[in-house]
């Protein structure tokens, strides 16, 4: 199902993002595939928080095609691990399954680390957010290649494409 066209551009959140830049407001994009595109949050409350969606636009979770399905699906647990090995303080990794608003109608998971000094462990964690970093601190750099080192064993498998954002990071 395509997002509906406005005056030529999309309405869809998620797809309108995979054609600006690699940076928005919210989102830094490291990789993209035929399946898939990968966002670090810029809300790091939760070190390595990451945001999975699929491409190309689908309105719904049951309307994945199955090579979508495999790809995201297999990409989560690709990102689950990588979240571990990238902060190895991480006990679990909370899952949020989103896609119902009308902006964000296109299914994403937030993918959650958490870890006993998180200061709502074991609560709730969507209840609260930190300022985002600013374009210039070190630490995105430290972070995308981090997260570029642990994806990139994954490269062939599901076709990813390393964002202009990642590529300038490494």
């Amino acid at each position: 199902m395509s997002p509906e066209k406005t005056n030529g551009a999309s309405t869809c959140f998620y797809c309108d993002l995979e054609n600006d830049d690699d940076s928005t407001e919210h989102f830094v994009r490291l990789v993209t595939s035929d399946s898939i595109v990968l966002f670090l949050h810029r809300d790091q409350t939760l070190p390595g928080r990451l945001v999975l969606a699929s491409r190309p636009h689908f309105g719904d979770i049951t309307e994945l095609t199955d090579q979508v399905q495999a790809d995201y699906y297999g990409m989560l647990h690709v990102c689950g691990q990588a979240i571990k090995k990238v902060h190895p303080e991480i006990l679990k990794v909370n899952l949020a399954l989103c896609g119902n608003n009308p902006t964000f109608e296109h299914p994403h998971i937030h993918l959650m680390p958490r870890h006993e000094k998180d200061r709502k462990w074991p609560g709730f964690f969507l209840d609260f957010v930190q300022p985002y970093w600013d374009d210039d601190n070190p630490r995105w750099d430290q972070e995308i290649r981090a997260f570029h080192e642990q994806l990139r064993p994954h490269e062939k498998r599901f076709n990813l494409v390393w964002s202009a954002r990642t590529r300038q990071a490494l």
